[in-house]
């Protein structure tokens, strides 16, 4: 019989693309995916470092050399009888020593009025905002794993959203039922990629599950989207023991002073 020219677009692949060929080509892939990865994030350090010295140069460095300048004018000394040096070395030092003073003023000034109406005007501009949140966004998360080693106590899995899932969170707090002393705690469920943002619940200890990575890498699993999550999770781990103390307030029995049952008044 003879194949319908119906079927002609069906035909298998061809050994040779599913044979060694194959194999090679999609072993180059995976080597330039690789190279890729790892050249990237080196690239775009650098180039946004080189970039950040460009905007300090023109906003801070240059008109700060200029002012010293100024100065040494006032002071009677010409800056053409400068040695070549004072421009190379001396000056570029001075600048790098003022930047840290600068920067530890505007973070005095990071929870001052002027930031929040420069923060509030940007989240109110169409299209700043969006490029704004994104930009606060990423510098917060930084600014969470700066904070986190003193801020969480522990990496805990809470059922979340929903029961039968689980996500990862930080125990802030521990607290006591007034009622049963069961130990409560107040955890931190991170969303992703920004863990700056996420939800508070309050956990009785027996339903969490302790696990077993370190801050550090809860967070970088966070914010990549579980890209860089660790190769082994205790996700069916046993669930925490509670702490159970002496209740602060005991409600008020009903009972009164009544014997125990099967007690009368001779025993």
């Amino acid at each position: 019989m003879s194949n319908s020219p119906g079927r002609a677009g069906t035909e298998p692949e061809a050994p040779e693309q599913r044979g060694p060929i194959g194999a090679v080509s999609r072993a180059i892939r995976r080597r330039v995916m690789a190279g890729l990865l790892v050249a990237l994030p080196v690239a775009i350090t650098f180039f946004i470092l080189f970039w950040l010295y460009g905007m300090l140069d023109a906003v801070v460095f240059s008109p700060m050399s200029w002012v010293i300048g100024q100065v040494l004018e006032a002071s009677g000394v010409a800056s053409d009888q400068l040695p070549g040096w004072w421009y190379r070395w001396v000056l570029p030092v001075i600048n790098l020593a003022t930047l840290p003073v600068l920067l530890y003023f505007l973070g005095l000034a990071a929870r001052g009025r002027m930031h929040r109406a420069i923060d509030w005007m940007l989240l109110h501009v169409p299209v700043v905002t969006t490029i704004y949140k994104a930009v606060r966004g990423a510098f917060q998360a930084v600014e969470m794993q700066e904070a986190s080693a003193n801020t969480f106590q522990r990496v805990v899995l809470v059922e979340f959203p929903h029961p039968g899932m689980k996500a990862p969170a930080f125990v802030t707090r521990s607290m006591s039922d007034v009622r049963t002393g069961q130990t409560i705690l107040c955890v931190y469920v991170p969303t992703t990629p920004i863990p700056s943002s996420g939800y508070l619940l309050m956990v009785p200890e027996d339903r969490v599950v302790e696990l077993d990575w370190n801050i550090q890498e809860t967070l970088q699993t966070v914010i990549s989207g579980g890209l860089t999550a660790p190769e082994t999770i205790d996700y069916f781990g046993q669930v925490g023991t509670p702490t159970v103390a002496e209740p602060t307030h005991r409600p008020p029995s009903s009972m009164g002073n009544a014997r125990p049952a099967g007690l009368t008044e001779s025993d």
